[in-house]
């Protein structure tokens, strides 16, 4: 992916950077509000994940990866075409992130890939939580159940998971989950019930803080990495066929949700 940044390398005088402080400060002492989406265009964060960086755990091992793989990489205005689903905000933050915020009354926003993928795959994207009651969702192999890969979601659906496709199946990685009083958890969901896979022993990321996370289905095997640390890792004795990927966001109570994700690449074996 290329990248290029602007920067303006004329001389600055102490009367223009005192200038310059006063206004990037003054919106928000008017506002009195945290909201990133509201204050006026900043450089952009690029504090602790660099793709330069990034440590693909899950994709050379022989345990969880591939030996070979074609890569995927999904730009953000590639992601803002996908399915969006649920009352908020999608957005282009600065061609470099795609910010999602819930409206006050929303029931969750979800972001659908339109492509299906097999039951082999490697979900990796950075991720920073703008609002400390963000809970994060991963839907893995989102389908209809009926074998054929396809998930048909309803038109009315707004986000409400208890009014989420009749008969679909998915595996549902929930993290940054503090607020809901649990830990990074895995769930199997289908109509025959739900069941848990797995639940980490601790929580793992910080509002604020750009985290890498990596979700990921080889066959029955499952994991989820975060920043390199392999926080779930397990196995389903009965797996569900392959299906779409989604992007959740909820608040919990009456705060709403908000975060900004970017590098997102989807990775599967080259056969």
């Amino acid at each position: 992916m290329n990248r290029t940044t602007k920067s303006d390398t004329g001389s600055v005088s102490l009367s223009d950077v005192f200038k310059a402080g006063i206004w990037v400060i003054l919106p928000l002492v008017i506002s009195g509000s945290g909201n990133l989406a509201a204050q006026p265009a900043q450089p952009y964060p690029s504090n602790d994940v660099q793709p330069a960086e990034r440590n693909n755990t899950g994709i050379t091992g022989p345990e969880r990866g591939f030996e070979n793989k074609n890569e995927e990489v999904i730009s953000v205005g590639e992601l803002m075409t996908w399915n969006r689903r649920g009352d908020g905000y999608f957005g282009n933050f600065m061609d470099q992130a795609l910010q999602l915020t819930e409206d006050p009354h929303s029931s969750g926003i979800m972001l659908i890939s339109p492509e299906s993928y097999g039951t082999e795959f490697v979900l990796t994207y950075d991720v920073m939580t703008l609002q400390p009651a963000t809970v994060l969702v991963n839907m893995l192999s989102a389908s209809n159940g009926d074998g054929s890969g396809r998930l048909d979601v309803p038109p009315g659906f707004n986000g409400d998971l208890s009014e989420w496709t009749e008969g679909a199946t998915d595996y549902f990685f929930a993290f940054h989950n503090a607020p809901h009083m649990r830990y990074p958890f895995l769930l199997q969901r289908s109509p025959e019930g739900v069941s848990q896979l797995g639940e980490a022993d601790r929580n793992y990321m910080e509002t604020g803080q750009w985290h890498q996370v990596e979700a990921g289905r080889n066959g029955n095997r499952l994991w989820l990495t975060i920043d390199g640390t392999t926080v779930l890792n397990t196995t389903d004795s009965d797996p569900i066929d392959g299906g779409h990927i989604a992007f959740r966001i909820r608040g919990t109570g009456a705060e709403h949700a908000s975060c900004l994700i970017r590098n997102v690449t989807i990775q599967t074996p080259d056969r």
